[in-house]
């Protein structure tokens, strides 16, 4: 079936030209010769398709060649390497790859360009774009890479997601909606990179288009259909297994993810996998369908494969799902309950994306078997072996809940006619598609400690996020507001001209240099009259580092010791642990650097009011209050008559006496 032409044809005519379509002609030199002459005295231009590369029977070059003259055979692009550029005399002669997506990619590329010259009309341009990588894109450094990609906006991020590279996937290009350009000489993009695409579709459905990346199932196509058929909104899928998905919901690049990941502990599906990736809360999973998974053969069943342990058998081949797939999952426990070591298994390590490829790999004959689900095998006219039933569903930020796109979903889910191409696919359970089976609340504690925590360490950027979340699940609070907008001045003007990282490493290089004379001044002030002097300058060397820093010195006898104190801050913990990690081999061999003030034996406190309360005077005492919580009760005498003038100073002297017994950071806890 010739499907080339049509294409060819039809881009021929978007270009501004008047195709001519020959009929296929034998593959035969002669007659292929005599064909490409007819069709340079009739012609402007002549395309020839397929039949460029160097096999044995690839004749297109040699055709060329014997009526004119090759200019050019093999071009440094890719798809699209084994193109030929030619001449009839004064006609161009341009052999096209045979694969369609080379092909399309060569006429876009070198026929566009051509006809815009001959004709002195330019074409209007595809709109160019920046978007962020869903995921990495690697390239030889060889070849001028163009990929196709999937694209929508996903919390005010244009996103682009790679798809399928291969040049005989026509479908890729029916599905893409844009095209990412990878220089020669580039080895690629990193996921997270923002990068330059085309685009193949208008930036307005783009706003309109429902991102889902995450597991594959042919009802993503259905739904995608569905949402086609009013050009309301539209729906982009990418999959790269469903924990491929949860991350990029957790990254903030999807409005969606298919997911079906097995808990080996209580054969439970998604649940705990989602409690376990979003502590923070935010997101919800709707329930979908179940669906039935098993093994994937050929008709006739030619090796008699029964059963799944027949897989173990010599002279089986295999076509396994990526890893971190939840079919892969799904297969690494099943080869554990049936006592087989999958590393033995022949084809284990070759992996596929979806359930389709695999099952194109078995019905191509280049496999025996394959895991995945019955509308896969039904497709392929393949027969199936039941093993089980398996929960699909949709994990969902909430963030994307109540835009159009998403709740048009959920409209179409609990549709007849989804229910009806369900029915037709085969191999699916319904329940109670589009109900929330579980949602995980926005928990302010735990946003907002992870934006404090990328607060001190001068990442404002990534705290704000946190901080927004956390407002979310305390509309008003003043502090987090406080925070945000602290975050938004520091995003523009910096408060350190290097990150936390740089200070701290420049910072040690600085005190290894001065502290030895730090040690002599200690030394040398016996009657502790220097001791202000000497905090004075370390306080103003921690300020190159810390906004704002609380510390002790002193000297145990056998080294000195610096102590970097929290104040009660859990958050704080973050950079004091990351400073003091980060001490040169050099300071530790006089210095102790320590991360809270720690347990003594001799507890006490003297204050130059007069006060002297010693560990005698203090009873301390613990109430279990659960499993793994208590109570510390603290009792002093001696304080009841500061009750009446000062509280908040007894507070502080009872947290500071529990600090010498406990240590500051065990308090904490």
């Amino acid at each position: 079936m010739d499907f080339n032409s049509t294409i060819f044809a039809a881009m021929v005519a978007e270009f501004g030209g008047v195709p001519k379509v020959y009929p296929i002609t034998k593959d035969c030199l002669e007659e292929i010769q005599r064909r490409v002459e007819q069709a340079a005295q009739a012609c402007d231009i002549v395309l020839l398709n397929a039949g460029s590369s160097a096999g044995r029977e690839d004749y297109s070059c040699q055709a060329i060649e014997n009526i004119g003259k090759v200019v050019c055979h093999g071009i440094a692009i890719k798809p699209g390497k084994p193109a030929i550029l030619g001449l009839k005399g004064a006609v161009p002669i341009l052999g096209v790859p045979g694969y369609p997506v080379s092909g399309i990619l060569i006429l876009r590329e070198i026929l566009q360009p051509l006809m815009e010259h001959l004709t002195g009309h330019s074409q209007v341009q595809k709109d160019r774009v920046e978007a962020v990588l869903s995921r990495s894109v690697l390239s030889g450094l060889k070849y001028q890479e163009f990929i196709r990609v999937r694209m929508g906006n996903v919390g005010g991020r244009l996103m682009a997601s790679p798809l399928n590279r291969g040049s005989g996937v026509v479908t890729s290009f029916v599905k893409a909606d844009g095209i990412l350009e990878v220089p020669q000489g580039t080895e690629g993009y990193e996921a997270g990179q923002t990068v330059e695409v085309q685009l193949l579709r208008p930036m307005e459905e783009l706003q309109r288009t429902l991102v889902a990346i995450g597991s594959h199932d042919p009802l993503l196509d259905e739904l995608a259909d569905l949402f086609r058929q009013d050009g309301a909104c539209f729906l982009s899928s990418s999959h790269v297994g469903s924990m491929g998905g949860i991350m990029a919901v957790r990254r903030g690049e999807a409005h969606m993810a298919g997911v079906h990941l097995l808990d080996e502990r209580d054969g439970s599906y998604n649940s705990s996998f989602i409690r376990k990736y979003f502590p923070q809360g935010g997101v919800r999973l709707v329930e979908c369908v179940g669906r039935t998974q098993g093994l994937m053969i050929p008709a006739g069943n030619p090796k008699g494969i029964e059963r799944f342990s027949d897989l173990g058998r010599d002279g089986i081949s295999y076509v396994n799902r990526q890893k971190g797939s939840g079919t892969r999952i799904l297969f690494d426990f099943l080869c554990k309950r049936e006592g087989l070591e999958g590393k033995t298994i022949y084809g284990y390590d070759r992996e596929e994306f979806t359930h389709t490829a695999v099952a194109a790999q078995i019905a191509s004959g280049s496999g025996d078997a394959g895991m995945g689900i019955w509308s896969a095998a039904k497709l392929y006219a393949l027969e199936f072996l039941p093993i089980c039933t398996e929960q699909y569903d949709l994990l969902i930020p909430d963030s994307a809940w109540d835009t159009p796109m998403v709740q048009k979903l959920i409209a179409l889910l609990r549709s007849e006619e989804f229910q009806r191409r369900l029915e037709s696919l085969g191999g699916y359970t319904i329940d109670r598609p589009g109900t929330v089976r579980e949602r995980l609340e926005v928990r302010y504690y735990w946003n907002f400690r992870m934006g404090y925590s990328y607060y001190y360490l001068d990442q404002e950027g990534r705290a704000l996020r946190y901080f927004e979340k956390a407002l979310e699940a305390r509309p008003g609070d003043e502090d987090t507001m406080e925070l945000i907008d602290s975050c938004k001045k520091g995003i523009s003007l910096p408060q350190f001209s290097e990150c936390f990282r740089e200070r701290t490493e420049n910072w040690w290089e600085t005190f290894a240099e001065m502290e030895a004379e730090l040690r002599q001044m200690m030394d040398e002030d016996k009657d502790h009259t220097r001791g202000a002097e000497l905090v004075a300058q370390m306080q103003e060397t921690l300020n190159l580092v810390f906004d704002e820093i609380s510390f002790e010195m002193g000297f145990n006898g056998e080294k000195y010791e610096l102590i970097l104190t929290p104040e009660g801050d859990k958050v704080k913990l973050f950079e004091l642990v990351y400073f003091q990690k980060h001490a040169t081999k050099e300071v530790l061999e006089h210095w102790n650097i320590l991360v809270g003030r720690q347990p003594s034996q001799n507890i006490g406190l003297r204050t130059d009011d007069g006060w002297d309360i010693s560990g005698d005077d203090v009873q301390i005492w613990l109430e279990e209050q659960g499993e793994n919580s208590f109570n510390i009760s603290a009792y002093c005498e001696k304080l009841l008559p500061m009750l009446r003038e000062a509280e908040g100073r007894v507070w502080w002297m009872l947290t500071t006496l529990t600090d010498q017994i406990l240590g500051e950071i065990p308090h904490m806890r």
